[in-house]
């Protein structure tokens, strides 16, 4: 049986424009397929009702679909550390960069990292968590240095806040 929609394929819901771009999750069985939508998160669509518009045959490698999905995920008011071992059970060998206020922090074997290899200043957290930092106006110097070294790294914005009782925050760039 072959099947129209692959993985990787990207495609758009015919009538809502709002879900925007998604990607193809694996390949459809024929009766559903599974795609997970920039706006809209991961939907099961019964293809006897609704049949995706493909935007692109050239289906994604298996890196690229990790990193459509990834920075759909928001997290909202979670722990860093929960976040942090949340974006390395996925991207074990990147440094993850967390926004927080006008810093950046970096935890656990990152803070080691950072430490090492410039020099950084780790403080121990309440809950045994090591941790180092920098301000927001070095985030460029520091992505450049890494980038320059081809260290792999994620960066995880804090999204504007109209309420300030929860903290939401997303996955802005991952470089290889």
């Amino acid at each position: 049986m072959t099947t129209k929609y692959k993985k990787g394929y990207l495609v758009k819901h015919p009538k809502i424009d709002d879900w925007g771009v998604g990607v193809v999750m694996e390949d459809s069985n024929g009766e559903t397929v599974c795609v997970s939508f920039k706006n809209a998160g991961k939907k099961s669509l019964s293809l006897k009702y609704v049949e995706p518009e493909i935007l692109s045959e050239d289906p994604l490698p298996d890196n690229e679909i990790k990193q459509f999905v990834q920075k759909d995920r928001i997290y909202c008011d979670e722990p860093f550390i929960d976040i942090y071992h949340d974006l390395k059970f996925t991207y074990p060998n990147h440094l993850i960069l967390i926004e927080k206020g006008c810093y950046y922090r970096v935890l656990e074997e990152d803070a080691l990292f950072f430490q090492k290899e410039y020099n950084f200043k780790t403080v121990s957290h309440a809950t045994d968590v090591i941790g180092a930092g920098f301000p927001e106006w070095g985030l460029e110097k520091w992505l450049e240095k890494l980038r320059k070294e081809k260290h792999p790294y994620i960066i995880l914005s804090q999204l504007p806040n109209p309420n300030d009782d929860n903290w939401e925050r997303k996955v802005t760039e991952i470089f290889m």
